[in-house]
């Protein structure tokens, strides 16, 4: 029975949980950066909180406000030589994952004046700066995991990871997510199911991971569930929205270990081309996912059933359902383009059980978009 796992991060949670321990800020230093988006962060009501942590503790802060929805790896260089230039100790990145990736991109160039693709390189002549994490969406899991998609200056999305890039502190207040838009609650907790799902089919998988991803689906189904029906942001409950978080957290525990698959990968042309959201952009996908998962890990597949109360085709009608995107038509070489470019990565060779091919994805693209 294999049940390796690493999880360094300190967790603490609960609506208020950021005022409320303001005493852990001091911890990392006298002076941090903080690394948000120009309004997700104002909305929220996280960036007063961190604000008014931050000086009740005595610590003074920076403020980098420019990230975008998928972000650069050039708008993270500049946050982290910002941080550098200015004596900050710590980053405090606060937002969905563009946000709290860029944040883990920005502690690392804070401590490191190199060109902005030797991040890749994983290799940095000095330990990237302390990470505390403040979550605002309840999907992309990277309040625990180490991973940062960033977007490259050529325009591509590229993802690393590395032990330094987790979290020391992740605060997690769902109540943060109330102010979210329908369409981005929806396309959120889409991310969370395609972590879960990815990661128990994943070759990376173990026995702890895909007990996370079970109990993270079965949490998504009743929530996902009533989002159908659901008109008016205004209309969730607060329930739902604490239930959305906690589960997003569960299965970001299953993204650490087990990383992501083909979805992901070959998600990133819609964020990147044609404004998908993240999370829709990777459910787009995942029925394909699914149905591939549960036809060559049947035994497997069916405990993820019994034990969410759900089917294939019950899940997968869930899924597509709540997908919304714009037709999108794809030449026979775009599609060639994307499969290889997807190929790059490790997703097609964390596909369980034993890989996914670029002739796999050709048909898929082929079906989907041609």
């Amino acid at each position: 029975m294999n049940f390796d796992f690493y999880m360094p991060v300190h967790m603490i949670t609960g609506r208020g949980c950021v005022r409320r321990n303001a005493g852990v800020f001091a911890e990392y230093g006298r002076k941090c950066l903080i690394v948000t988006s120009g309004s997700a962060a104002k909305k929220s009501g996280a960036l007063a909180d961190v604000i008014a942590a931050l000086e009740s503790a005595g610590v003074a802060h920076i403020l980098y406000d420019k990230v975008e929805p998928n972000p650069s790896l050039t708008g993270s260089k500049q946050a982290g030589d910002l941080a550098r230039e200015s004596g900050a100790q710590f980053v405090v990145g606060i937002g969905g994952g563009s946000a709290l990736d860029a944040a883990k991109a920005a502690a690392v160039f804070a401590a490191n004046d190199m060109d902005a693709m030797e991040v890749y390189k994983l290799a940095w002549p000095s330990p990237a700066l302390p990470i505390l994490l403040v979550g605002t969406t309840a999907g992309t899991g990277s309040e625990v995991a180490s991973y940062a998609v960033m977007t490259t200056p050529a325009g591509k999305k590229k993802s690393f990871g590395h032990e330094q890039t987790y979290a020391l502190v992740m605060f997690g207040d769902a109540g943060y997510t109330d102010s979210l838009p329908l369409r981005f609650t929806v396309s959120t907790a889409l991310d969370a199911l395609s972590h879960a799902l990815e990661g128990y089919f994943s070759t990376m998988a173990n026995e702890l991971t895909d007990r996370y991803a079970r109990q993270a689906v079965k949490i998504l189904i009743p929530q996902l569930t009533a989002l159908q029906s659901i008109t008016d942001a205004g209309a969730i409950t607060a329930d739902t929205r604490d239930q959305l978080y906690f589960a997003s957290i569960v299965a970001g525990f299953t993204l650490a270990k087990c990383g992501t698959c083909y979805c992901h990968c070959l998600g990133y042309f819609l964020s990147e081309q044609h404004d998908v959201p993240h999370g829709t952009a990777c459910a787009v996908f995942l029925s394909d996912f699914l149905r591939r998962g549960t036809r060559l890990m049947p035994e497997k597949a069916a405990l993820l059933y019994e034990e969410a109360g759900s089917t294939e085709d019950a899940l997968c009608g869930l899924i597509d359902s709540l997908t919304d995107w714009p037709e999108v038509k794809l030449t026979a070489e775009e599609i060639g383009t994307v499969v290889a470019e997807a190929a790059q990565t490790k997703n097609f060779a964390r596909t369980g059980p034993d890989g996914y091919t670029k002739e796999e994805g050709a048909a898929l693209l082929t079906r989907l978009f041609l």
